[in-house]
């Protein structure tokens, strides 16, 4: 059985475009729901060599708003379905910001593309970043929490957060 790791990205463009984005997703999720399955654009899928990746690619329960074109969320297997989201920018000709979490598997980062400058750019966490971060656990109180740099978090994603942005 696979991990499940979430995604989330904020897209930027010209209106035009973000609809287009809006009706690309909206036509994914109700093929998602018609067989039950993840999906991927057919552009994706008519490629040999991004298929070669294959579960890495496709959006499971993909969610979004009828409000706002420019936000999706969705869950990929094992890691973050960042060729997909690539693709699908560059395909439609806007950029995006990517955040993507896996923490069973120590997976966390934040990918992004700039479509003007063709810029992209994956900053992620690494295995001495999430050693850095201690889990303490009072059995008394049955409260847990996390260290790190001498300062005391409720939530270990608050300290993902710090480290991903000095990455940047």
């Amino acid at each position: 059985m696979a991990n499940w790791c979430y995604n989330s990205v904020t897209f930027s463009g010209p209106q035009k475009k973000l609809e287009e984005l809006f009706n690309m997703i909206k036509f994914l999720e109700t093929k998602a729901n018609l067989n039950n399955s993840g999906v991927i654009p057919d552009f994706i899928e008519d490629n040999p060599e991004l298929m070669a990746k294959d579960d890495m690619l496709y959006m499971f329960d993909i969610c979004y708003s009828e409000d706002s074109f420019d936000f999706i969320s969705f869950y990929s297997k094992w890691s973050p379905a960042l060729d997909t989201i690539y693709e699908i920018a560059k395909q439609i000709g806007i950029s995006f910001e990517h955040e993507y979490d896996e923490s069973s598997n120590s997976i966390y980062g934040l990918a992004s593309y700039n479509h003007q400058t063709g810029a992209y750019k994956n900053t992620y966490l690494n295995e001495d970043d999430f050693d850095s971060i201690k889990e303490e656990y009072d059995e008394v109180s049955g409260i847990e929490w996390y260290s790190f740099e001498g300062k005391d978090y409720e939530m270990k994603e608050d300290i993902w957060e710090i480290l991903i942005r000095r990455k940047l």
